[in-house]
């Protein structure tokens, strides 16, 4: 364990920012004004973030990045997750305020955007905060009529408890269907999350009390993962143990976890020794509906990863300061009231505050920096990368994976990512470093050992390969029907390079049979070597794999073009520009499939808007100019 990093800096950035906006909150929002214009600008958020989301529902969304496979609401948050935790806090915050509104005016706005908020809330599909609210509205209930009985309940309030009942019940007739729907998905969900519990158990085992160190539970991670985790659905890596206790404990030990279950208890215990020991407690409702939004976080980060984020922990935080304060400023404006003066307001020093803003405005903007600009970047180029590598530009794909890399050096799925494409652009060597660089982070992880074989096996390096691919062979994970003699004896035998070459792509291939990737480089390899039957096949099973994978759909249209079937690649190049409209390299093929069977002006046509959209394009170029339609300046 000696090798991986005690503390991640963009953590450190994180706390730090979180403790010193907690600090300012508790010391300066002291007045009960400052807390409704606090409880304004919150509803305003709300309210920004749920109007986004209704937008985006109705296909009116600003930016293409934020689209989810799935079909979740995701709104302004970019993760169905974040915007469901958000949208849980605001909810309480609001039923809270509503009870003690007194303007009428208001109390339809919140009643207004609590619909809003739930129908949100719902769309985002997120199990875990369904079952938080869910849990809230029991111990919220079970705290009204037991642990502060003496508070009176009003014919107003009653009224609202209704409307709230009212809204719930509208949101389940309306939308009980797609919550029904996506009940079933609770058990793929939970075995997913298994699998990250298991590793994260082992990981506590070996450092039960201090734990690996703040922010580092995705470089651990991989150490203690089975060798079958992507097999399994859970892709690359997971930077989350989806559990927060649980990553409390891998990350900071039995001492880390008493500290954050101390705080909780001690917040909760305040809290209700304030509600049931005051009569008339100013603000006393909306204090209630940030207890229960601060317990809903914590129950719905049971099986979720929020309070590692910004938003969520964010409005936390603000929730645990102001709950903090309300009995002072409630004891103050009572003392005023009374005649006995002035309701008494703590404020700092002014060179005091100075120094604690200059310095949280530092903190903030490096934490921005580290936490947030430069993994979003880092995100941004790994995503372009991910395209570019979907249209086999090799070259330009590894130049966004290094500034993505830079960006942010623990990005271990651009790293992979990195040595996928040296590998597809054969380049085995630069393949082999970045694997052996992935090694260092995750030593125990056998797959990997399988790939590093491979790749020294291609390198001619069979010594090497042979040690690797005894690893994986003892941990279980060899392509069935193949041992690591045999297949040694097939690398260092006295056979052509390109036999060797295949002999290992076709047993990754039979080693990762739902790999769409996998496959498809089997069938390029047959196809570059003009073997068509047995391409079309490996095609076939990648397609079989994923029936959309667009670059096995690309080479399938390119086996019958070479085979002169002008309407079967026709129909394959129709159906991936079905998938993805700006695949401009499947247009160039479909303007050459229109040029083959005659049709000059439908094959024009295509490599025209390909230079409209791609001016440097000089493959469509390239066939204008042989079609004589472009002419040189």
């Amino acid at each position: 364990m000696s090798r991986y990093p005690q503390v991640s800096l963009t953590e450190i950035w994180r706390l730090a920012m979180l403790a010193l906006f907690y600090a300012m909150v508790r010391y300066s929002v002291r007045t009960p004004s400052a807390a409704r214009s606090v409880f304004i600008c919150c509803h305003m958020a709300l309210l920004l973030v749920v109007t986004y989301g209704i937008m985006q529902r109705l296909g009116h969304d600003l930016f293409a990045f934020t689209n989810d496979p799935k079909n979740r609401l995701i709104s302004s948050m970019g993760n169905p997750n974040m915007l469901a935790a958000f949208l849980l806090l605001m909810f309480w915050l609001g039923f809270g305020v509503a009870l003690d509104a007194k303007r009428r005016s208001y109390l339809l706005f919140l009643l207004l955007l609590s619909g809003a908020t739930l129908v949100c809330l719902v769309l985002t599909y997120t199990k875990g905060a369904w079952l938080a609210l869910l849990a809230t509205m029991v111990i919220g209930g079970l705290s009204r009529s037991r642990l502060v009985p003496q508070l009176r309940v009003s014919r107003c309030q009653r009224r609202i408890v209704l409307a709230f009942v009212l809204i719930g019940l509208l949101c389940g007739v309306f939308l009980g269907r797609r919550v029904i729907s996506r009940l079933p998905t609770l058990i793929d969900s939970a075995k997913l999350r298994i699998v990250f519990w298991r590793g994260a158990l082992r990981l506590v085992g070996d450092r039960p009390f201090l734990g690996s160190g703040t922010g580092t539970f995705h470089v651990v991670f991989p150490t203690k993962r089975a060798s079958t985790f992507r097999e399994q659905g859970a892709g690359y890596n997971t930077r989350h143990a989806h559990c927060e206790p649980l990553q409390i404990l891998t990350e900071t030990g039995v001492i880390g976890l008493i500290a954050f279950s101390w705080l909780v208890f001690v917040f909760c215990r305040g809290v209700l020794r304030t509600l049931a020991s005051r009569k008339g407690f100013l603000h006393s409702d909306a204090l209630a509906g940030m207890t229960l939004a601060v317990t809903a976080l914590p129950l719905h980060n049971l099986v979720d990863v929020n309070l590692r984020w910004y938003v969520a922990p964010m409005f936390f935080w603000l929730f645990l300061a102001l709950s903090a304060n309300m009995s002072t400023m409630s004891s103050g404006l009572q003392e005023a009231r009374d005649g006995r003066g002035q309701p008494h307001v703590f404020f700092l020093p002014f060179s005091f505050r100075v120094v604690f803003c200059f310095s949280l405005a530092i903190l903030l903007a490096g934490c921005i920096k580290v936490r947030s600009i430069a993994p979003f970047v880092s995100e941004v180029h790994t995503r372009t990368a991910l395209e570019l590598a979907g249209k086999a530009k090799w070259r330009a794909a590894i130049d966004h994976v290094r500034k993505s890399i830079c960006a942010n050096p623990q990005n271990l799925q651009a790293l992979y990512l990195k040595s996928y494409c040296h590998f597809e652009s054969r380049e085995y060597g630069e393949a082999l470093r970045d694997l052996l660089r992935l090694e260092t982070y995750a030593p125990d992880y056998s797959q990997l050992q399988y790939y590093i074989g491979m790749m020294y096996g291609f390198l001619g390096q069979w010594g090497e390969a042979t040690e690797r691919f005894s690893r994986a062979e003892r941990a279980g994970i060899m392509p069935s029907g193949i041992s690591c003699e045999n297949l040694i004896e097939v690398l260092t035998s006295k056979k052509p390079e390109d036999t060797k070459s295949v002999a290992l792509i076709r047993a990754h291939a039979d080693m990762n049979p739902n790999d769409p990737s996998a496959q498809n480089h089997l069938g390029l390899y047959y196809f570059e070597h003009d073997i068509l039957d047995m391409g079309e096949e490996a095609f076939k099973l990648s397609l079989k794999a994923d029936a959309e994978f667009i670059p096995a759909l690309n080479n399938l249209a390119g086996v019958h073009y070479r085979r002169k079937n002008y309407d079967e690649a026709l129909a394959l190049c129709r159906a991936i520009l079905r998938i993805d409209r700006k695949a401009l390299k499947v247009r160039i093929n479909l303007g050459r499939i229109y040029y083959a069977r005659g049709q000059k002006e439908d094959a024009i046509t295509e490599w025209e808007q390909v230079v409209s959209q791609d001016p440097s394009e000089s493959e469509a170029i390239t066939c204008l100019r042989e079609a004589g339609a472009w002419l040189d300046e």
